[in-house]
């Protein structure tokens, strides 16, 4: 009878474990999460932290450059434009926020260089 205690009490701590030790978001998947739920104030020092490699990935720039767009951080918004569509595989929607807040930031000459650009690239809709 005893055994047969200790045999169920082992059988439910093994089950509780193994429900606690799910799988863990990457700091990625978290970013990406916040960003889709639109908390982008959360999602940007995910991204930052993110992008502190040598070799970063565009559509984390793109993501982050738009949170700051969506905040109305314009300033920053340019910056991390201007960085993903240097980038070697950036998206078209990237160039057009470039284009975006340059326009916010009052900088019209250049977003009338990058809107030719685009157009250029990739037609008229954005």
């Amino acid at each position: 009878m005893k055994n047969n205690i200790l045999y169920i009490i082992a059988i439910l701590l093994c089950a509780g474990l193994r429900g606690s030790a799910q799988e863990q978001l990457t700091l990625r998947d978290r970013a990406e999460e916040l960003y889709e739920r639109m908390e982008y104030a959360e999602a940007i020092p995910l991204y930052e932290h993110l992008l502190q490699v040598k070799k970063p990935r565009v559509l984390d720039m793109e993501r982050l450059a738009s949170a700051f767009l969506y905040i109305n951080d314009y300033e920053q918004a340019e910056n991390w434009y201007a960085r993903a569509v240097q980038t070697p595989g950036h998206r078209p929607e990237a160039q057009w926020g470039y284009v975006q807040s340059l326009r916010q930031n009052g900088k019209y000459t250049e977003a009338k260089v990058q809107l030719l650009d685009y157009r250029q690239r990739h037609g008229d809709s954005p």
